[in-house]
């Protein structure tokens, strides 16, 4: 689950909800792909690389630690591992292709330095997993691949940094992942040197620069707003069910 607290509520948006999003926003990028013959693979690999999240985020859970509801980077090591193997299994029945592309995904968020056992466990495995269907795919052009993968990290922190910021907010207020731009960006940049950043003239548009679209387009999503007193009455679970969802419509433009 993405997390936004925002005053006396929570804004709430499923994981897979903004994979689809991030799909939407790489079909865009369809021009830096025009010889590729794997671009579909590798947009079924962008829609679907969050379906792990899909039987957690059916129903939040309430970290009492924090004491808000748990998200992606705070929930629990050992299941969120076993979600990534289910849904990983899953993709990669669907599409050998998109299930390399969002194991070299997760397997990116482990630093192999500090990871604890659980998570050098998961990466060994997707490791093998890699190498795998590198050979049973035959794959020979590398670079092409970590080009899909780029794709892909890039297409999931844009849609994070519509749904983790309070749409309008001034650069200086935006989350921490995003102040400095998109990271390994550059490659989509129009002269290919300078990573892409983004920022918000208004509440219902981005302006990325260097814009790397041929035009302007719109994106959507939708969000649930949880009131913190819903919570406290009647619990996370019940409230969720209850509350309120709402589109974000956003366009996406030049600066």
């Amino acid at each position: 689950m993405i997390v936004r607290e925002e005053n006396e509520k929570y804004i709430l948006t499923r994981q897979n909800d903004h994979a689809h999003l991030s799909g939407e926003i790489a079909r865009h990028f369809e021009h830096f792909f025009l010889a590729d013959p794997h671009f579909k693979d590798c947009l079924f690999a962008i829609y679907e690389h969050d379906r792990s999240w899909i039987l957690p985020d059916a129903l939040p859970e309430w970290n009492a630690i924090t004491e808000r509801p748990y998200d992606f980077i705070d929930y629990p090591i050992e299941e969120k591992l076993n979600y990534y193997r289910l849904g990983l299994a899953e993709t990669e029945e669907m599409n050998p292709y998109a299930g390399l592309l969002c194991s070299m995904h997760y397997t990116s968020f482990i630093k192999k330095e500090t990871a604890d056992p659980l998570s050098l466990e998961f990466l060994q495995a997707e490791n093998k997993r890699q190498n795998r269907l590198r050979t049973s795919l035959e794959l020979s052009d590398g670079n092409l691949l970590h080009k899909q993968f780029q794709l892909l990290q890039l297409c999931d922190n844009i849609s994070l940094y519509l749904c983790l910021n309070r749409p309008g907010t001034n650069k200086d207020e935006e989350h921490y992942f995003f102040r400095k731009g998109f990271k390994n960006s550059s490659g989509f940049s129009p002269n290919g040197k300078k990573d892409l950043i983004a920022y918000w003239p208004e509440r219902d548009r981005i302006n990325i620069e260097p814009y790397p679209f041929k035009d302007p387009f719109e994106v959507s999503i939708d969000q649930k707003y949880l009131l913190k007193q819903e919570i406290r009455k009647n619990g996370l679970k019940k409230a969720f069910l209850q509350a309120e969802a709402k589109t974000l419509s956003i366009q996406i433009s030049k600066g």
